[in-house]
């Protein structure tokens, strides 16, 4: 029984894997930004992107790491998570 069970996880592993490899040969476009809280220290703000995946299977995104470069200058720096 332990082994079934092991090689089912190790199976939705891969497959877990595969999708995230597939998001190599996927396009994202930037759509739209919108502030929602403006400080001096501190910028909230909502991006909205889009991805065009051409591969014949879903992609997983668990996180996405981005800088925000004003005049070739990173001006901010972060990572979202879900």
């Amino acid at each position: 029984m332990l082994l079934v069970l092991g090689v089912a996880v190790l199976t939705a592993t891969c497959g877990m894997q595969r999708k995230r490899d597939n998001l190599k040969n996927c396009k994202f476009t930037f759509e739209d930004v919108t502030f929602e809280t403006l400080g001096l220290t501190e910028i909230k703000f909502r991006l909205k992107m889009g991805l065009e995946n051409p591969n014949d299977e879903e992609v997983v995104l668990d996180r996405m790491d981005f800088e925000v470069l004003a005049q070739n200058r990173e001006i901010a720096k972060g990572q979202q998570k879900d």
